[in-house]
Protein backbone atom coordinates (compact mmCIF):
# COMPACT_ATOMS: atom_id res chain seq x y z
CA UNK A 1 0.00 0.00 0.00
CA UNK A 2 1.42 3.36 -1.27
CA UNK A 3 1.61 6.29 1.31
CA UNK A 4 2.88 9.28 2.66
CA UNK A 5 3.81 8.11 5.77
CA UNK A 6 4.39 4.88 7.71
CA UNK A 7 3.88 4.76 11.69
CA UNK A 8 5.12 1.52 13.60
CA UNK A 9 3.27 0.97 16.60
CA UNK A 10 4.94 -1.59 19.30
CA UNK A 11 2.89 -2.97 22.35
CA UNK A 12 5.95 -4.20 24.47
CA UNK A 13 4.09 -4.04 28.30
CA UNK A 14 2.01 -7.28 27.59
CA UNK A 15 -0.98 -5.35 27.58
CA UNK A 16 -3.98 -5.52 25.90
CA UNK A 17 -4.95 -2.15 24.22
CA UNK A 18 -8.58 -1.38 23.45
CA UNK A 19 -9.09 1.16 20.93
CA UNK A 20 -6.14 2.72 22.91
CA UNK A 21 -5.44 6.99 21.95
CA UNK A 22 -1.88 7.23 19.88
CA UNK A 23 -0.27 10.07 18.34
CA UNK A 24 2.44 11.14 16.26
CA UNK A 25 3.29 14.77 14.88
CA UNK A 26 4.94 14.34 11.19
CA UNK A 27 6.13 17.87 9.05
CA UNK A 28 4.33 17.20 5.45
CA UNK A 29 5.51 18.82 2.40
CA UNK A 30 3.72 21.64 1.16
CA UNK A 31 0.12 20.93 -0.96
CA UNK A 32 -0.42 17.69 1.44
CA UNK A 33 -3.75 16.21 0.89
CA UNK A 34 -5.43 17.03 4.02
CA UNK A 35 -9.38 16.80 3.07
CA UNK A 36 -8.20 13.06 1.30
CA UNK A 37 -5.84 11.38 3.65
CA UNK A 38 -7.02 8.21 5.65
CA UNK A 39 -4.77 5.63 7.71
CA UNK A 40 -4.61 2.11 7.39
CA UNK A 41 -2.62 -1.23 8.69
CA UNK A 42 -0.29 -2.45 6.38
CA UNK A 43 -3.16 -5.33 5.27
CA UNK A 44 -5.88 -2.72 4.63
CA UNK A 45 -7.80 -2.66 7.66
CA UNK A 46 -8.88 1.60 8.36
CA UNK A 47 -7.61 2.89 11.49
CA UNK A 48 -10.02 6.11 13.20
CA UNK A 49 -7.52 8.73 12.95
CA UNK A 50 -7.80 12.84 13.40
CA UNK A 51 -5.37 15.31 11.57
CA UNK A 52 -4.63 18.61 13.31
CA UNK A 53 -2.57 21.47 11.50
CA UNK A 54 0.14 22.86 14.39
CA UNK A 55 2.42 25.36 14.40
CA UNK A 56 6.29 23.36 15.48
CA UNK A 57 9.97 23.97 15.80
CA UNK A 58 10.54 22.91 12.39
CA UNK A 59 7.45 24.92 10.76
CA UNK A 60 3.88 23.81 9.94
CA UNK A 61 3.20 20.48 11.22
CA UNK A 62 0.23 17.81 11.94
CA UNK A 63 -0.56 15.68 15.07
CA UNK A 64 -1.92 12.78 13.98
CA UNK A 65 -4.10 10.97 16.64
CA UNK A 66 -5.42 7.73 15.95
CA UNK A 67 -6.95 4.53 18.08
CA UNK A 68 -6.22 1.27 18.31
CA UNK A 69 -6.59 -2.08 19.45
CA UNK A 70 -3.38 -4.32 19.89
CA UNK A 71 -2.70 -7.78 21.48
CA UNK A 72 -0.33 -7.70 24.27
CA UNK A 73 3.03 -7.88 22.20
CA UNK A 74 1.69 -7.37 18.93
CA UNK A 75 3.46 -4.86 16.42
CA UNK A 76 1.43 -2.89 13.97
CA UNK A 77 2.53 -1.16 10.85
CA UNK A 78 0.43 1.80 10.07
CA UNK A 79 0.49 3.41 6.45
CA UNK A 80 -0.86 7.39 6.08
CA UNK A 81 -1.54 8.26 2.43
CA UNK A 82 -4.30 8.87 0.19
CA UNK A 83 -7.49 6.52 -1.01
CA UNK A 84 -7.54 6.16 2.26
CA UNK A 85 -11.47 5.15 3.74
CA UNK A 86 -11.53 6.15 7.03
CA UNK A 87 -13.89 4.22 9.44
CA UNK A 88 -16.66 6.15 11.01
CA UNK A 89 -15.31 6.50 15.18
CA UNK A 90 -18.11 4.38 16.86
CA UNK A 91 -18.74 7.13 20.17
CA UNK A 92 -17.27 10.54 18.45
CA UNK A 93 -16.65 13.37 21.02
CA UNK A 94 -19.11 16.15 20.65
CA UNK A 95 -17.93 19.58 21.94
CA UNK A 96 -20.51 22.39 22.82
CA UNK A 97 -20.53 25.68 24.84
CA UNK A 98 -17.57 27.90 26.05
CA UNK A 99 -16.89 28.20 30.01
CA UNK A 100 -18.11 25.52 30.52
CA UNK A 101 -16.50 23.59 27.81
CA UNK A 102 -18.48 20.22 27.26
CA UNK A 103 -16.69 17.47 25.53
CA UNK A 104 -19.55 14.79 25.34
CA UNK A 105 -19.45 10.94 24.50
CA UNK A 106 -22.63 8.48 24.65
CA UNK A 107 -21.77 7.72 28.59
CA UNK A 108 -19.12 10.17 29.59
CA UNK A 109 -19.48 14.21 29.98
CA UNK A 110 -16.64 16.20 30.71
CA UNK A 111 -16.87 19.99 31.27
CA UNK A 112 -14.38 22.40 31.69
CA UNK A 113 -13.74 26.19 32.37
CA UNK A 114 -11.75 28.68 30.33
CA UNK A 115 -8.79 28.30 32.50
CA UNK A 116 -8.61 24.77 31.55
CA UNK A 117 -9.72 23.39 34.64
CA UNK A 118 -12.25 20.16 35.15
CA UNK A 119 -15.66 21.38 36.92
CA UNK A 120 -17.76 18.00 36.40
CA UNK A 121 -17.35 14.13 35.38
CA UNK A 122 -20.49 12.19 34.60
CA UNK A 123 -19.91 8.76 33.68
CA UNK A 124 -23.31 6.80 32.93
CA UNK A 125 -25.68 9.33 34.42
CA UNK A 126 -23.20 9.25 38.26
CA UNK A 127 -21.17 12.47 38.94
CA UNK A 128 -18.07 12.29 40.15
CA UNK A 129 -17.00 15.52 41.20
CA UNK A 130 -18.26 17.92 44.28
CA UNK A 131 -16.88 21.16 42.74
CA UNK A 132 -14.18 22.35 40.59
CA UNK A 133 -10.71 21.09 40.36
CA UNK A 134 -7.95 23.86 40.56
CA UNK A 135 -4.02 24.29 39.88
CA UNK A 136 -1.68 25.95 41.91
CA UNK A 137 1.84 27.53 41.90
CA UNK A 138 3.24 28.66 45.20
CA UNK A 139 -0.29 28.45 46.83
CA UNK A 140 -1.79 30.75 44.19
CA UNK A 141 -4.03 29.70 41.05
CA UNK A 142 -3.02 32.10 37.52
CA UNK A 143 -5.31 34.91 36.15
CA UNK A 144 -5.99 34.47 32.91
CA UNK A 145 -3.75 35.93 30.54
CA UNK A 146 -5.45 35.15 26.90
CA UNK A 147 -8.27 33.30 25.22
CA UNK A 148 -8.12 29.69 25.38
CA UNK A 149 -7.83 27.41 22.11
CA UNK A 150 -10.59 24.85 21.67
CA UNK A 151 -9.89 22.35 19.07
CA UNK A 152 -12.65 20.03 18.57
CA UNK A 153 -12.39 17.09 16.51
CA UNK A 154 -14.16 12.90 16.64
CA UNK A 155 -11.46 11.75 17.91
CA UNK A 156 -10.08 14.23 20.53
CA UNK A 157 -10.86 17.18 21.92
CA UNK A 158 -8.41 19.42 23.49
CA UNK A 159 -8.35 22.65 25.24
CA UNK A 160 -5.33 25.61 25.60
CA UNK A 161 -5.44 28.12 28.15
CA UNK A 162 -2.41 30.93 28.91
CA UNK A 163 -2.09 32.11 32.54
CA UNK A 164 0.23 34.32 34.24
CA UNK A 165 1.05 33.85 37.83
CA UNK A 166 1.69 36.60 40.88
CA UNK A 167 5.25 38.18 39.60
CA UNK A 168 4.58 37.73 35.51
CA UNK A 169 5.48 33.87 35.65
CA UNK A 170 3.70 32.63 32.35
CA UNK A 171 1.83 29.40 32.51
CA UNK A 172 -0.49 27.48 29.96
CA UNK A 173 -2.96 24.67 31.12
CA UNK A 174 -3.88 22.12 28.45
CA UNK A 175 -6.50 19.47 28.92
CA UNK A 176 -7.78 16.33 26.68
CA UNK A 177 -10.47 14.22 26.41
CA UNK A 178 -10.21 10.84 24.06
CA UNK A 179 -13.36 9.14 22.41
CA UNK A 180 -14.48 5.72 24.20
CA UNK A 181 -12.29 6.87 27.29
CA UNK A 182 -13.90 8.44 30.15
CA UNK A 183 -10.30 9.61 31.15
CA UNK A 184 -8.86 13.43 30.87
CA UNK A 185 -5.13 14.10 30.78
CA UNK A 186 -4.26 17.78 32.39
CA UNK A 187 -1.60 19.15 31.93
CA UNK A 188 0.30 22.02 33.30
CA UNK A 189 3.41 23.95 31.78
CA UNK A 190 5.73 26.87 34.04
CA UNK A 191 7.27 28.35 30.98
CA UNK A 192 9.33 30.32 32.99
CA UNK A 193 9.86 27.90 36.39
CA UNK A 194 11.80 29.09 39.26
CA UNK A 195 13.62 27.06 42.00
CA UNK A 196 12.02 25.50 44.31
CA UNK A 197 8.49 26.27 42.58
CA UNK A 198 5.65 24.02 43.84
CA UNK A 199 3.19 23.04 42.04
CA UNK A 200 -0.56 21.53 43.21
CA UNK A 201 -3.17 20.39 41.51
CA UNK A 202 -6.11 19.57 43.19
CA UNK A 203 -9.54 17.49 42.32
CA UNK A 204 -12.71 16.80 44.59
CA UNK A 205 -14.15 13.65 43.94
CA UNK A 206 -17.93 13.17 45.20
CA UNK A 207 -17.61 10.54 48.06
CA UNK A 208 -20.83 8.78 49.64
CA UNK A 209 -19.46 6.04 51.40
CA UNK A 210 -18.10 7.00 54.77
CA UNK A 211 -15.59 4.55 54.42
CA UNK A 212 -13.80 4.79 50.78
CA UNK A 213 -10.92 2.64 49.81
CA UNK A 214 -7.71 3.54 47.90
CA UNK A 215 -4.60 1.97 46.64
CA UNK A 216 -1.14 3.49 45.21
CA UNK A 217 1.54 1.96 43.06
CA UNK A 218 4.23 2.49 45.52
CA UNK A 219 6.50 -0.58 44.82
CA UNK A 220 4.49 -3.58 44.62
CA UNK A 221 0.96 -1.53 45.59
CA UNK A 222 -0.27 -0.52 48.96
CA UNK A 223 -3.90 -1.00 50.09
CA UNK A 224 -5.87 1.35 52.75
CA UNK A 225 -9.34 2.55 53.46
CA UNK A 226 -10.23 5.66 54.86
CA UNK A 227 -12.43 7.16 57.23
CA UNK A 228 -14.79 5.58 59.28
CA UNK A 229 -12.16 4.44 62.63
CA UNK A 230 -9.24 4.54 59.55
CA UNK A 231 -6.87 7.19 58.74
CA UNK A 232 -8.77 10.24 57.29
CA UNK A 233 -5.58 10.66 54.80
CA UNK A 234 -3.50 8.69 53.21
CA UNK A 235 -0.55 10.03 50.95
CA UNK A 236 2.61 8.68 49.23
CA UNK A 237 5.98 11.24 48.80
CA UNK A 238 8.43 10.45 46.26
CA UNK A 239 12.12 12.03 46.34
CA UNK A 240 13.38 11.92 42.86
CA UNK A 241 17.18 10.67 43.08
CA UNK A 242 20.21 12.14 40.86
CA UNK A 243 20.44 8.66 39.58
CA UNK A 244 17.11 8.46 38.29
CA UNK A 245 15.56 6.29 40.97
CA UNK A 246 13.30 7.56 43.92
CA UNK A 247 13.08 7.10 47.56
CA UNK A 248 9.34 7.15 48.13
CA UNK A 249 7.50 7.05 52.06
CA UNK A 250 3.79 6.34 52.78
CA UNK A 251 1.68 8.02 55.92
CA UNK A 252 -1.23 6.90 57.70
CA UNK A 253 -3.27 10.08 58.91
CA UNK A 254 0.60 11.52 59.29
CA UNK A 255 2.22 8.63 60.83
CA UNK A 256 5.19 7.10 58.80
CA UNK A 257 3.99 3.87 57.92
CA UNK A 258 6.24 2.74 55.12
CA UNK A 259 9.60 3.48 52.99
CA UNK A 260 11.32 1.83 50.37
CA UNK A 261 13.07 2.65 46.98
CA UNK A 262 12.62 2.56 43.64
CA UNK A 263 15.37 1.69 41.02
CA UNK A 264 16.68 3.45 38.57
CA UNK A 265 16.27 1.77 34.43
CA UNK A 266 13.70 -0.67 34.56
CA UNK A 267 11.52 -1.34 32.13
CA UNK A 268 8.36 -1.53 34.07
CA UNK A 269 9.83 1.11 36.40
CA UNK A 270 6.84 4.31 36.11
CA UNK A 271 4.82 3.64 39.87
CA UNK A 272 3.17 6.44 39.54
CA UNK A 273 -0.73 6.37 39.80
CA UNK A 274 -3.44 5.39 42.47
CA UNK A 275 -7.19 4.75 42.74
CA UNK A 276 -10.11 6.05 45.09
CA UNK A 277 -12.54 3.84 45.12
CA UNK A 278 -16.33 4.89 46.27
CA UNK A 279 -18.67 2.29 46.14
CA UNK A 280 -19.12 1.36 42.85
CA UNK A 281 -17.71 5.01 41.61
CA UNK A 282 -13.65 5.29 41.27
CA UNK A 283 -11.34 7.57 39.87
CA UNK A 284 -8.03 5.58 38.84
CA UNK A 285 -4.99 8.76 38.39
CA UNK A 286 -1.60 8.32 36.35
CA UNK A 287 0.75 11.22 37.18
CA UNK A 288 2.03 10.97 33.54
CA UNK A 289 4.08 13.87 33.35
CA UNK A 290 7.42 14.71 35.85
CA UNK A 291 9.62 17.44 34.81
CA UNK A 292 13.71 16.20 35.50
CA UNK A 293 13.82 19.87 37.67
CA UNK A 294 11.20 17.73 40.05
CA UNK A 295 12.81 16.96 43.80
CA UNK A 296 9.84 15.99 45.81
CA UNK A 297 5.85 14.97 44.60
CA UNK A 298 3.44 14.09 47.09
CA UNK A 299 -0.13 12.38 46.17
CA UNK A 300 -2.65 12.28 48.95
CA UNK A 301 -6.17 11.44 49.27
CA UNK A 302 -9.06 12.00 52.37
CA UNK A 303 -11.79 10.38 53.20
CA UNK A 304 -13.90 13.58 51.91
CA UNK A 305 -13.06 12.55 48.60
CA UNK A 306 -10.00 15.15 48.04
CA UNK A 307 -7.30 14.36 45.69
CA UNK A 308 -4.37 16.38 45.66
CA UNK A 309 -1.06 15.55 43.72
CA UNK A 310 2.21 18.13 44.42
CA UNK A 311 5.31 18.50 42.53
CA UNK A 312 8.46 20.76 44.34
CA UNK A 313 11.14 21.31 41.73
CA UNK A 314 14.79 21.79 42.96
CA UNK A 315 16.94 23.97 42.54
CA UNK A 316 19.16 23.19 38.90
CA UNK A 317 15.96 23.96 36.23
CA UNK A 318 16.32 24.02 32.49
CA UNK A 319 13.61 25.16 30.38
CA UNK A 320 9.90 25.15 31.32
CA UNK A 321 8.90 22.64 33.29
CA UNK A 322 5.40 20.46 32.19
CA UNK A 323 3.59 18.31 34.66
CA UNK A 324 0.77 15.50 33.85
CA UNK A 325 -2.14 13.48 35.25
CA UNK A 326 -4.77 11.33 33.42
CA UNK A 327 -7.76 11.43 35.70
CA UNK A 328 -9.36 8.36 35.10
CA UNK A 329 -13.31 8.13 36.21
CA UNK A 330 -15.13 4.43 36.16
CA UNK A 331 -18.32 2.92 37.26
CA UNK A 332 -16.78 0.17 39.48
CA UNK A 333 -13.13 -1.28 38.93
CA UNK A 334 -12.90 -4.61 38.13
CA UNK A 335 -9.89 -6.91 39.91
CA UNK A 336 -7.72 -6.48 36.61
CA UNK A 337 -7.84 -3.05 37.40
CA UNK A 338 -4.77 -1.86 38.66
CA UNK A 339 -3.01 -4.17 36.44
CA UNK A 340 -4.01 -2.36 33.34
CA UNK A 341 -5.53 1.13 34.56
CA UNK A 342 -4.01 3.73 34.94
CA UNK A 343 -0.49 1.44 33.82
CA UNK A 344 -2.24 0.84 30.90
CA UNK A 345 -1.46 4.76 30.23
CA UNK A 346 2.10 4.88 32.38
CA UNK A 347 2.94 2.63 29.86
CA UNK A 348 1.93 3.22 26.64
CA UNK A 349 2.76 1.39 23.04
CA UNK A 350 5.54 2.65 21.11
CA UNK A 351 4.94 5.15 17.92
CA UNK A 352 7.72 5.60 15.57
CA UNK A 353 7.42 7.42 12.04
CA UNK A 354 9.25 5.33 9.25
CA UNK A 355 8.93 7.30 6.68
CA UNK A 356 8.13 10.97 5.70
CA UNK A 357 9.30 13.93 7.51
CA UNK A 358 9.43 13.30 11.63
CA UNK A 359 8.90 15.79 13.63
CA UNK A 360 8.08 13.37 16.89
CA UNK A 361 5.84 10.89 18.91
CA UNK A 362 3.97 10.95 21.81
CA UNK A 363 0.97 8.87 22.90
CA UNK A 364 -1.80 9.74 26.18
Amino acid sequence: MDGIACIKVREVHGIRRFLYPLTAVLVLPEGWPQARLGLARAEGTPVPFQITPEQGERGRVARIDFAISLAPHEEADLILGPGIESPEIDDPIRTSGSDPYRCEQRRFRLELDRQGLPHQAVYDGRAHLRGPGAIRCNGSPATPAGPPAFAAGPLVARLSSPGEYPGKAPCLTMIESSACKSWAVSTHVLLEPRPGDEVCFTLPVDVASPAPTCDFGVGGGIYARLGAGSAPEISWRTEFLPDGGARWSWFSGGRLDCRGTEESGGRYRPQRWFHLIDGDRALAAAIATVPRSCRMMTAAVSAEGDCTVTFRLGEEISGPAAFGICWHFLNGIPAVAAATNPQSILLAPLVEVTAAHTAGTGGN
